[in-house]
């Protein structure tokens, strides 16, 4: 495992704990499929959530366009079809993509919610 990939497994788990202090359950980790690779799936309430990790030393909040394109949401999205697909107890669910911004360099979070 290279530096960066030691660095988004850090955030990773930073997230996981920001999230299950929030209240959220996590249902997968890691989750891959045929499409891609979602980092976080969890719920709260009557909500599934995608969530999209970014670990940086650091970066603006006007950075988030460069960090998730288009290309990286459809991926994401396709990935959510798939899981639905294959657990279908969520498909009553809403659903929602999240991504959370870790700046390493100062200790913070920035978590957009619906993106």
């Amino acid at each position: 495992m290279n530096l960066a990939q030691k660095r988004g497994r850090f955030g990773e788990r930073l997230v996981e704990h920001y999230l299950l202090t929030q209240r959220y359950k996590i249902l997968k980790k890691n989750y891959n499929c045929v499409f891609g690779e979602v980092d976080i799936i969890s719920s709260k309430g009557n909500t599934l959530i995608f969530v999209e990790v970014k670990t940086w030393e650091c970066f603006s909040e006007n950075e988030l366009g460069k960090v998730v394109n288009k290309k990286k949401l459809r991926k994401i999205r396709r990935c959510a079809e798939f899981f639905l697909r294959n657990f279908n107890q969520y498909t009553r669910m809403c659903m929602r993509l999240d991504v959370i911004l870790v700046k390493l360099s100062q200790h913070t979070m920035i978590h957009y919610k619906g993106v």
